[in-house]
C-alpha cells in the first residue's frame, strides 16, 4: 500500500507546481488509488497544509518519479497529437492550394479561348470592312445601271405605244 503522508505531500507539490485537478486525479489513478481515496486526499490537501512527511525517502521519491513520469508522458502525447494535427492541416492546405492552382490555370485557359473567339484583331476587322465597302459600291453601281436601263426601257415602251397609237388613229 501507499503511505498516506507521501501521497499528500506529492499532491501538494503537484498543486504548488500549478498542475490541474484532472491531471492530479489521473496520476493518482495510475499509481493505483481508488476514486474515493483520491477525492479524500485532494480535499485534505486543499483544506489544510500538509505536515512534514515521515515516510521513508525512497517511497516518496518513487511516487514523485511515477507522477513526474506520467506527467511527462501526458505532455509528450499532447505534443505529438498537436504536431500530428498541424501536419494533417498542412497537408490538407497544400492539397487545397494545388487544387486551386489547377482551377486557376484552367480558368485562365478558358479566358484566353473566349477572348480569342470574341475579339477579332483590328487588321481582320479592317479587311472585312474593306470587303464590305467594295461590295456595297459594286451593288450601288449595279443599281444605278438598273435604274438607267429601267428608264430607257420605259422611254422605249412609251415611244412604241405612241407609234402604235398613231398607227391606230390613222386607220
Amino acid at each position: 500500500m501507499v503511505n498516506k503522508e507521501v501521497v499528500l505531500e506529492t499532491i501538494k507539490k503537484m498543486y504548488d507546481s500549478g498542475i490541474e485537478d484532472s491531471v492530479v486525479e489521473a496520476t493518482l489513478k495510475d499509481i493505483g488509488l481508488k476514486e474515493g481515496e483520491i477525492k479524500q486526499y485532494m480535499v485534505e490537501v486543499k483544506g489544510k497544509p500538509v505536515a512534514p512527511a515521515q515516510a521513508p525517502e525512497r517511497e516518496r521519491e518513487a511516487i514523485a518519479e511515477k507522477a513526474a513520469e506520467k506527467i511527462k508522458t501526458h505532455l509528450v502525447e499532447e505534443k505529438e497529437e498537436r504536431e500530428l494535427k498541424e501536419t494533417t492541416q498542412q497537408v490538407a492546405i497544400e492539397g487545397h492550394r494545388e487544387h486551386l492552382e489547377t482551377v486557376e490555370q484552367k480558368v485562365g485557359q478558358l479566358h484566353e479561348k473566349v477572348e480569342s473567339l470574341a475579339t477579332p484583331s483590328n487588321s481582320s476587322l479592317d479587311s472585312k470592312l474593306s470587303v464590305l465597302e467594295n461590295r456595297i459600291n459594286s451593288i450601288e453601281a449595279q443599281l444605278t445601271d438598273l435604274k438607267a436601263l429601267g428608264n430607257a426601257t420605259k422611254s422605249l415602251m412609251e415611244k412604241v405605244l405612241e407609234v402604235n397609237r398613231n398607227i391606230l388613229n390613222k386607220l
